[in-house]
């Protein structure tokens, strides 16, 4: 870090200016890239679906009926 410091000093005050928008510009591009994230994974959420104990059932009925099933012998 101090090497980036001891040449930050070496620049103009025209290009201080610019290192500083650079810097402002990536931690904007990641603060917004948070958010986003956050919204995405939200919205994942709120897109999973919801069985109802009925839905089920079907299922844990068909299970039972392939358990049941026996192969043909050859």
């Amino acid at each position: 870090m101090d090497n980036v410091i001891n040449k930050y000093k070496l620049l103009s005050n025209t290009a201080k200016s610019q290192v500083l928008d650079f810097i402002d510009a990536l931690l904007s591009k990641e603060k917004s890239e948070t958010t986003t994230s956050k919204i995405s994974y939200r919205d994942k959420l709120l897109k999973v679906s919801q069985w109802s104990d009925s839905d089920i059932k079907v299922y844990e009925k068909n299970a039972v009926l392939l358990n049941n099933w026996k192969a043909e012998e050859w």
